[in-house]
């Protein structure tokens, strides 16, 4: 009877640090994931702001056919140049992400010919380029930021977690158990953990994805396949590199500790 009632506390207490390192890992790389898609999607975000990507070149009245052939084929081969319609005396220009300045864009027209007038995109200024580059920056200064926040968070849940248990591994210590052999028995169920912790993040934020798609057709285009591709493969190897990390720390420190720290803390 003991020992069923043994077995039965070690089966509730190995549950416990399962669930509680299972959730504390799952939304940490909930809010990981998160953060990797703003940040591969944020182009789309940029692109989405731009209404208006025409430029109107109206041309000179005496330019000949010929000349507006060559000249709407040296436009063709400008950088932020995506495409060109001729249509009588006017080049249609549709632009290239990224936009460039107006004053870019009047320095490289007037190098290939004299251009009556330009009817610039409402949108096409230096505030519009500047909010692009601020978000691009933000969603990168989030990332990082967040990708730190979850590793602190996960190290401190690890550790409230293992060093609860710091009594059983300093007398298993004290039993002749070497420090690789504590490893491996508490690395093991982290590694599962981890690995279904991060299987759980990708199924949630997918599925919400999935569901945001359904109620809103249009948000399909701020989302960056790549980025996602990205983000679901780099999740399950970050939080099992992460909490693996975080267990051999915590677990070498607690080794290290003796009778009189483990009671003292």
């Amino acid at each position: 009877m003991r020992k069923n009632n043994r077995t039965k506390y070690s089966t509730q207490q190995w549950r416990t640090l399962f669930s509680t390192l299972f959730i504390s890992t799952t939304l940490v790389l909930i809010l990981l994931l998160i953060a990797i898609n703003l940040q591969f999607s944020s182009k789309n975000i940029t692109q989405s702001i731009i209404t208006e990507q025409t430029l109107i070149v109206s041309l000179q009245a005496n330019l000949e056919p010929l000349d507006k052939i060559v000249l709407q084929r040296e436009v063709g081969k400008l950088k932020w140049v995506s495409s060109t319609t001729m249509t009588d005396n006017q080049l249609i220009i549709i632009l290239k992400q990224p936009l460039e300045s107006i004053e870019s864009i009047s320095e490289d027209l007037a190098q290939i010919a004299p251009i009556k007038n330009i009817a610039y995109p409402r949108l096409l200024n230096n505030k519009t380029q500047l909010l692009a580059n601020n978000i691009n920056k933000l969603t990168t200064l989030l990332l990082i930021a967040t990708a730190i926040i979850c590793w602190i968070f996960s190290f401190l849940i690890l550790k409230s977690l293992l060093y609860s248990k710091r009594q059983q591994i300093y007398y298993m210590k004290l039993v002749g158990c070497s420090k690789g052999y504590l490893l491996k028995k508490y690395s093991t169920i982290v590694f599962w953990c981890s690995l279904a912790a991060a299987l759980a993040a990708i199924i949630i934020v997918s599925g919400a994805m999935f569901i945001i798609s359904l109620i809103d057709t249009s948000s399909v285009t701020y989302i960056n396949i790549n980025g996602l591709f990205i983000g679901l493969t780099i999740i399950p190897l970050w939080a099992v590199g992460m909490n693996s990390i975080n267990c051999y720390y915590i677990i070498s420190k607690i080794y290290k500790l003796n009778k009189k720290q483990i009671y003292s803390i």
